[in-house]
């Protein structure tokens, strides 16, 4: 016969109150997984938006890197032409003209980059002076026949959008983490909830199959707390 407690008490029930720590902390494990695979799903859309922009630049920067590269090969042509010209001209003031039109290709019209590849001296790559730029001696001029733009030179004028590639398909990286985090705490958000359903099943059992259910439910919570624990936290 039950024993009659003095109020309408119901006794302690060890069970009832195991499912309801069980229930409390596998909601509260629920909802801290759901809210940080959000705030890793932001993570990760913030960084393919930067990605796709940093991408963007760039791409622009590389484009316009490849028109430079294209102009200081066409000013390194046309320029050792009119040397060669000049070197044959047998009318000083035509060679003269010559020879300040390839000081001009050179000293203005390439880039400093260029200009530096050439192994030009460096006193005479200055825009707007003219006394500058049309006054590279004729022995420079005549070294620059025996060079060319090599592969180092392209190299350095790509510097800086492959470095920006780079620096883009590292935050594609971060976004990439950030979503593989967020899959992480979803998942863990399942098996939180299974651990409520194994809980919330045991109420349902009179018999000592509820225990087994409430222990199941408290495994499965343990599994989902070390997985917790072990992705980062956003």
């Amino acid at each position: 016969m039950a024993e009659h407690i003095p109020g309408g008490l119901r006794p302690f029930d060890v069970f009832e109150l195991s499912v309801a720590i069980l229930l409390g902390l596998a909601a509260v494990g629920a909802a801290w997984s759901s809210y940080q695979s959000s705030l890793w799903n932001g993570k990760s859309v913030e960084a393919y938006g930067e990605a796709g922009t940093m991408g963007t630049k760039a791409s622009t920067e590389h484009d316009r890197a490849e028109m430079d590269i294209a102009h200081d090969f066409e000013c390194d042509l046309q320029a050792k032409e009119r040397i060669i010209e000049a070197l044959e001209a047998q009318v000083p003031a035509e060679k003269t003209r010559l020879l300040h039109l390839a000081s001009y290709l050179y000293a203005v019209e390439m880039s400093s980059t260029g200009y530096e590849h050439m192994q030009l001296p460096a006193e005479f790559h200055t825009a707007g002076d003219i006394a500058k730029h049309e006054a590279i001696p004729l022995d420079a001029l005549r070294s620059a026949l025996e060079r060319r733009l090599g592969a180092a030179y392209e190299e350095s004028m790509l510097a800086k959008s492959s470095a920006d590639y780079q620096a883009s398909d590292r935050r594609f990286d971060d976004g990439r983490g950030a979503s593989s985090s967020a899959d992480k705490f979803d998942l863990d958000t399942v098996i939180f909830t299974v651990s409520l359903f194994f809980a919330g099943l045991g109420l349902v059992f009179k018999s000592r199959m509820r225990w087994y259910l409430v222990v199941a439910g408290m495994i499965v919570f343990v599994f989902g707390v070390i997985q917790l624990v072990r992705v980062p936290w956003a």
